[in-house]
């Protein structure tokens, strides 16, 4: 389904105050012989920003007429995006976090005479790629998401990972974590994006890949009965209520999460890594495992689809730099750098990332299914904040799931009609 974002999103432009001062940017290119600074906005993690701002360096080295200002505006960014696209005002470069085609195409630069472009996976082209077979990113990483796992904290709970199969099993799980004496799950309120992969993924099982509960087409043609979205809802404020969520909940960091996790305290969280984990205790024994089914005619599986992937704005005033930038991430080594500290699949069939401790998980589940965001296949452009706001809201009982239904329908028709 194809999402165009629509002139109506004026009202966002307040957040842009001091937040660019390019706003008469012209398309074109610099002459080299003057300072350029390509700005570059992104929604990347801490290990990520670090290690591309090491990366950048080099080819700030190589380069000494371009500089790299490459930041992260974590959970704000796709708001920051939406109101810089309606301004016209947009960064040289940004992370297009699953939206390459869909939101940002019209905006970024075709890639597909780069000489880097022949070494895209062949299978993961498709879901970077327009209906005309045009790329508008370079994909460095591909996610890969699943359930993060303490095998620490599993195996003294006596809990069989391969035996969690169903949203039952895993409850099930979670009453022997707890019984044992550590936390079922880790989230982190201080970034709502942690409740939000939550409803994001395990929306799949419950509306889209069951045969005997696909709402797919309805999602699609925006008749959907948002009613149903108080199981989704009503799943996230069961783990809070049955004590299976970190008491601190509502105030905790991913760093605490992490911290916690290293300690061998926390068995699972749903969002993120295990670098920082690793940093706290590089002997914490780590896993990877699929999300469960809902019903009991599917089966476990992964989320995936853009990790970190990198366009260029086709009218920016530094395009033939930023260019010359993109090439540079395309080298093996660069691209093999960065997945190694995201642990994620490299975008290049040429690199191969070494997974760590998660490589023997992710080969034994080799065949298990990676099924696409739910947000970005199946809700309107904008629904991801939305779903950030309804968790909170959820986990701090400042909504009930029938609130969350009503927040859910009337933001899905002001964005579906934007976005049309």
């Amino acid at each position: 389904m194809k999402k165009r974002i629509g002139a109506g999103l004026t009202a966002m432009m307040i957040l842009l105050a001091g937040c660019s001062g390019n706003s008469a940017r012209q398309a074109g290119s610099s002459d080299d012989s003057q300072q350029v600074t390509l700005e570059f906005m992104s929604n990347l993690g801490q290990h990520s920003l670090t290690e591309l701002q090491k990366i950048a360096a080099g080819f700030e080295r190589e380069n000494p007429g371009i500089a790299v200002d490459i930041s992260s505006q974590g959970a704000d960014f796709e708001a920051l995006m939406k109101a810089k696209m309606a301004s016209g005002d947009l960064p040289d470069l940004w992370t297009t976090h699953g939206w390459s085609v869909e939101r940002y195409g019209d905006l970024l630069t075709p890639l597909n005479d780069r000489p880097w472009f022949g070494g895209i996976k062949e299978t993961f082209k498709p879901i970077i790629a327009d209906d005309k077979g045009q790329v508008y990113v370079l994909p460095m990483t591909i996610a890969q998401d699943g359930m993060m796992t303490n095998k620490t904290v599993l195996e003294k709970s006596g809990v069989d990972i391969d035996k969690i199969e169903t949203w039952t099993d895993f409850l099930d799980a979670c009453e022997k974590i707890k019984s044992s004496g550590f936390t079922p799950i880790g989230m982190w309120g201080k970034d709502p994006r942690s409740f939000a992969s939550f409803l994001n993924n395990l929306s799949m099982p419950l509306y889209i890949t069951s045969p005997s509960h696909d709402d797919s087409r309805a999602l699609e043609e925006g008749t959907f009965d948002w009613q149903k979205w108080t199981l989704i809802a009503g799943m996230l404020t069961e783990l809070k209520a049955k004590g299976y969520l970190n008491e601190d909940v509502l105030t905790a960091t991913e760093e605490s999460v992490d911290q916690a996790i290293a300690k061998n305290e926390v068995a699972f969280k749903f969002r993120g890594g295990i670098k920082s984990i690793l940093e706290f205790n590089p002997e914490a024994d780590l896993g990877i495992a699929p999300l469960p089914a809902y019903y009991s005619d599917d089966r476990p599986f992964f989320v995936g689809g853009e990790g970190t992937a990198i366009g260029v704005w086709k009218d920016s005033a530094h395009r033939e730099q930023a260019i010359r930038f993109v090439d540079y991430l395309a080298k093996p080594d660069n691209v093999k750098r960065l997945a190694e500290v995201e642990v994620n699949v490299a975008g290049f069939t040429d690199v191969n990332s070494d997974m760590g401790m998660l490589t023997d998980d992710l080969n034994k589940y080799a065949k298990v299914p990676i099924n696409g965001y739910f947000d970005r296949s199946y809700l309107p452009g904008g629904m991801w904040s939305i779903m950030q706001q309804v968790g909170s809201g959820l986990v701090s009982g400042q909504m009930t799931p029938d609130d969350a239904v009503q927040t859910m329908r009337s933001n899905a028709v002001r964005l579906r009609s934007q976005n049309d």
